[in-house]
């Protein structure tokens, strides 16, 4: 009795030398992510698993056009992938966009439907599964999805389209202007957003460093050692933020000890004569008059 053959997918994916990490983490998400969602209903390979003799190149190529369905995973950006995923759109045929949470969608592929997954998180594994086999499920029942070239096929102007045609052509490229615009501003934003929330972010640690080495401690200090304190940090008021931990001088014989505190040097040892150093005097009232 003859058996009915399933139908092709074809996974495209950066795979590596043996034993080499993208290597292995293609072995991997091809048999946990891939074959698990589709082995029931498709014959799945990958380029390197074809046990045909010939030129490998045109096994890819033939394989890219003839197969029911073609799986391209976007992760590392991998050049190989995206010629592949070129040829695939070019003959218009089904496929599905995978990538790695950590990798972000290119700008000119980011306005098709991507399935995002983290390999490392069960959860995002076992949703990934299940919109594949969703979106596999769709492209049996007929809907064959859009790729970049059918979409520019779509909207190519033709003299023997009617004036609705026309009118719907340019509609469909102005949104897809507007969609690409959108993507673009995107970036924009979240680049200017990374370049605030640094600009905030610096002065914000100095601000908090500041309060949890040296005012926060400075607050049980006895009152030359906090003098002394104020005068080493008005010093050092721009010392780097790495600098090293210097210790606080000492006060008076039973008061506290003042802490060690950070970014603060030792007052200088000859301040300008228009700012002179607030030194206790008690050690002056001791000493007599020198012989």
């Amino acid at each position: 009795m003859a058996t009915t053959q399933k139908p092709s997918c074809f996974v495209v994916s950066p795979i590596g030398e043996p034993g080499s990490d993208p290597r292995k983490r293609s072995d991997k998400v091809l048999a946990h992510v891939f074959e698990a969602a589709l082995s029931e209903d498709y014959k799945v390979t990958r380029a390197d698993k074809i046990s045909e003799p010939g030129l490998i190149t045109s096994q890819i190529l033939r394989a890219l056009q003839d197969s029911d369905l073609v799986i391209a995973d976007l992760t590392e950006h991998n050049a190989n992938v995206f010629y592949e995923l070129a040829v695939r759109h070019a003959v218009e045929k089904p496929v599905i966009h995978v990538i790695d949470s950590r990798w972000k969608i290119p700008f000119d592929v980011a306005g098709f439907r991507t399935i995002v997954f983290d390999f490392t998180d069960l959860d995002s594994v076992a949703d990934a599964i299940k919109q594949l086999k969703q979106q596999a499920s769709e492209i049996r029942s007929g809907k064959q999805g859009e790729t970049p070239i059918k979409v520019a096929n779509i909207t190519r102007p033709s003299k023997q389209d009617p004036e609705n045609t026309v009118l719907l052509k340019q509609a469909v490229e102005a949104i897809a202007a507007v969609r690409s615009e959108v993507s673009r501003l995107g970036d924009v934003i979240g680049s200017e957003i990374g370049r605030v929330e640094n600009a905030i972010r610096i002065p914000l640690q100095w601000q908090i460093d500041y309060l949890t080495n040296v005012v926060t401690p400075a607050a049980s200090l006895s009152p030359s050692a906090w003098n002394a304190v104020m005068r080493a940090t008005l010093s050092d008021r721009e010392s780097p933020p790495n600098s090293p931990i210097v210790q606080g001088p000492q006060g008076p014989q039973g008061t506290q000890a003042a802490p060690q505190f950070r970014h603060v040097r030792r007052y200088p040892a000859n301040p300008p004569a228009n700012q002179p150093p607030n030194e206790p005097t008690e050690k002056k009232k001791k000493q007599g008059p020198q012989g």
